[in-house]
């Protein structure tokens, strides 16, 4: 009899142990499928927010491609209007040498003047009795070339003025322009090195 209630006893021992057993065995299974679950949302979480940055970045990169393409065209809209401005550049140098070799002219023949009206003068005390109405006449015609000569002269002094104003403002603007070309490349260029590094 105490064989029998000591098997039956090692049963009901057996039997809770088992039991214990597979509750233990039943929430590790259950934790376990709660930790997937968890895993799977975050996994989920961090795809659809990769997803949403790989899309923002997408965007961003569109729109720098297009700022880049529209500045690529006002760049070369200031390409054309660099080299338009260097042709008038040119031209205004090749007309201030036109007026300074015409001043040039203009003050050899004042001194050529200068110089005949010397020798006429001399020629006139030398000869005023005989040709005094003569050299005068002379003398009277030779400064009306004088004072022509001059006012020619200070109109084009006037001219080569103005011709080195306006070359001196197109030098300026061309300077302006060059300036600006590489502040834009360099901030397009940061850009463009700010999203490299982004996506490393």
């Amino acid at each position: 009899e105490n064989e029998i209630v000591s098997e039956r006893k090692f049963i009901e021992f057996e039997k809770n142990l088992k039991s214990e057993h597979n509750q233990t065995l039943s929430d590790k299974i259950t934790d376990l499928e709660k930790n997937i679950i968890s895993i799977k949302k975050t996994r989920d979480d961090l795809e659809f927010e990769m997803k949403e940055e790989k899309d923002k970045y997408s965007k961003l990169i569109e729109q720098i491609e297009t700022e880049k393409n529209q500045y690529q065209e006002w760049l070369n809209d200031e390409q054309k209007t660099k080299c338009k401005l260097e042709t008038e550049i040119r031209n205004l140098s090749v007309n201030v040498q036109k007026y300074t070799n015409v001043i040039t002219q203009k003050n050899q023949q004042i001194e050529s003047l200068k110089i005949g009206l010397k020798e006429t003068q001399k020629s006139i005390k030398t000869l005023e009795n005989e040709h005094q109405q003569s050299m005068k006449r002379v003398l009277a015609q030779n400064n009306r070339q004088i004072t022509t000569l001059e006012k020619s002269l200070r109109e084009t002094e006037q001219r080569l003025t103005i011709s080195d104003h306006r070359r001196r403002n197109f030098e300026l603007r061309l300077q302006k322009i060059e300036d600006q070309e590489q502040r834009q490349l360099a901030a397009v260029h940061d850009a463009i090195k700010c999203l490299t590094n982004s996506f490393a």
